[in-house]
């Protein structure tokens, strides 16, 4: 329930879920319809502003290799899936006699945190290694992690204070407590539904060289 989740960012995505899910139970639809959730984590996009990204750029050359697991992917991954979804939905429609795997259900959850190329999580200093391979960084520095954990505890000390009157430092302190804690799911019902994606998906390092190419084109024009 959205009601149980601690952060606010948790319990609005949470609640949407409800909303939708609870108009599915008033309609009762007996035509077919269904809605499908898929549950991203991290997303990595060519925009400007991705704070995912901007993140990895504040670490190019100096930065830390967390270990923590933390599930990633690329706009362009989640794309492809979004796209086998509505496909199936539009094949489903068109053979009542043949529904896809999710179809027999009028509400699916589908966890799509990571790319399915991934068969186990994999470490947020990977990420980092693959943002400077696709930049083509080869000397960088380090920092150690205990200058890290000293700042996320810093920050969080100051939240649990000075929260309610600077909404800001919460939300930082939501994005710093993500080094502290695994932040991995099971994407086993995905793979199965959609076995054709994973063979479509873009690496990581792909990722990053194609947000490098789509920026250094937006700024030519």
């Amino acid at each position: 329930s959205s009601t149980d989740l601690f952060y606010p960012y948790d319990r609005f995505k949470r609640r949407c879920e409800e909303v939708l899910d609870d108009i599915v139970m008033q309609q009762r639809w007996d035509d077919g319809r269904r809605v499908t959730h898929v549950r991203l984590g991290a997303i990595f996009s060519h925009d400007p502003s991705c704070i995912q990204c901007r993140a990895l750029a504040l670490q190019a050359w100096i930065g830390p290799y967390l270990t923590t697991r933390i599930d990633c992917n690329s706009a362009g991954n989640v794309a492809i899936l979004l796209h086998a979804i509505l496909s199936s939905s539009k094949d489903d429609e068109e053979d009542k006699s043949a529904p896809s795997a999710a179809a027999d259900k009028a509400i699916t959850y589908f966890y799509y945190a990571r790319p399915l190329h991934f068969p186990t999580p994999v470490t947020y200093g990977d990420y980092l290694l693959a943002y400077r391979q696709a930049h083509g960084i080869a000397l960088y520095l380090w920092i150690p992690m205990i200058l890290v954990t000293w700042f996320v505890q810093m920050v969080h000390a100051l939240a649990d204070h000075w929260g309610p009157q600077f909404p800001y430092l919460q939300s930082i302190d939501y994005l710093l407590q993500v080094t502290n804690c695994e932040h991995t799911f099971d994407l086993s019902l995905v793979a199965a539904t959609y076995p054709d994606v994973a063979a479509q998906e873009e690496t990581m390092v792909e990722c990053f060289q194609r947000r490098r190419r789509l920026l250094a084109r937006d700024e030519q024009q």
